[in-house]
């Protein structure tokens, strides 16, 4: 990655001279400037953003990268990072990377180059060596939420998927299914590799013969539980349980399930991963484990505050768990199809 000091060597001007035309402080002539501005060009130089932010006294911004805006669950996360921001008097920048791998790096970008002081991102898709990558080119310091980091390598903080899946398929079996149902998005982000091979080796660990028509894809969203639900009741359904990947996936499948004539729970129990507040006042009352999202929004804030301060804040790799908010939507099996 190149450097101020390589900008030295290819245009002869003194460090000062180089760091004065980047960070737009003190007088340097305009045909100066433009040599600096062309050798940047050339070694694909992007500035520390941190740096430019201490030198202009203007490191007052938080940027905030998440995977998408739609649904609740993003909702929530902005609105609480919002929060926190205002009553630190602190500016919230806020960009998407549209589910996207390479959108999600561009909006990285775009947030550097808006001179942001330190950056929170949510990504779904990014591997460990593009977070790495990354981290190591911006040159500013990165909160990642939603996946893991070595604790050595950088700030971030996941959600025990494993966990949630194994509470949430361990109490359907403990109540008598064997016939699971998994409605999901497919098996290519690592969120989604999790919660597909710990409901695979759950059935495993039961002795339960799996059949391809129990799984669903579905994206995290209602309309998308929904058809997931009408194209699993086509391929013949025969389950007394459903486990979603999400509560909206589930809000979706209730649907389809009321639809096709289904009693809830009596012919199929339900449980999913979320605990949004509506799944409290769904009827039936949803079975979800709770997604601690609230309380890694305010640890990711917390570091980004004091790093802001000048403080030196070790890295960490953090994993949250939750709990599995038992409620009505799931009974002890009665009959298996």
């Amino acid at each position: 990655m190149a450097t101020i000091n390589d900008i030295c060597k290819i245009t002869g001007f003194s460090k000062a001279t180089v760091s004065r035309a980047i960070n737009e402080t003190g007088h340097v002539k305009e045909s100066t400037r433009e040599i600096i501005h062309a050798a940047m060009q050339q070694l694909n130089f992007r500035p520390n953003a941190l740096a430019q932010a201490l030198a202009n006294k203007s490191g007052n911004s938080i940027g905030l990268v998440l995977s998408d805006f739609d649904g609740a669950y993003f909702g929530h996360l902005l609105k609480n990072a919002a929060l926190v921001a205002e009553q630190t008097n602190k500016q919230l920048i806020v960009t998407d990377g549209h589910n996207e791998p390479e959108r999600e790096k561009q909006a990285i970008y775009s947030l550097v180059d808006r001179r942001c002081s330190v950056l929170i991102v949510y990504t779904r898709h990014m591997t460990e060596s593009d977070m790495l990558a990354i981290q190591q080119e911006i040159g500013l310091p990165i909160i990642f939420i939603g996946r893991a980091l070595p604790s050595h390598c950088g700030y971030s903080m996941c959600f025990d998927n494993e966990h949630a899946t194994k509470q949430a398929m361990s109490h359907l079996l403990s109540l008598g299914h064997t016939r699971i149902a998994y409605f999901g998005p497919p098996a290519v982000t690592p969120t989604g590799i999790i919660r597909m091979n710990t409901y695979r080796k759950m059935l495993l660990e039961w002795d339960i013969e799996y059949q391809a028509h129990w799984y669903q894809c579905s994206s995290y969203n209602i309309a998308e539980g929904y058809r997931a639900a009408k194209q699993y009741l086509t391929k013949g359904g025969g389950c007394s349980a459903l486990f979603a990947a999400s509560d909206s996936i589930a809000f979706g499948a209730m649907q389809a399930f009321r639809e096709a004539g289904l009693l809830l729970p009596g012919d199929m129990s339900i449980a999913s991963i979320d605990d949004e507040d509506l799944s409290a006042y769904v009827s039936p009352s949803l079975t979800s484990y709770r997604f601690p999202l609230t309380d890694m929004v305010h640890h990711a804030m917390a570091i980004a505050l004091k790093l802001m301060d000048g403080n030196d804040v070790p890295f960490e790799s953090k994993v949250f768990q939750g709990e599995l908010k038992i409620r009505a939507s799931v009974i002890t099996c009665i009959t298996q199809s």
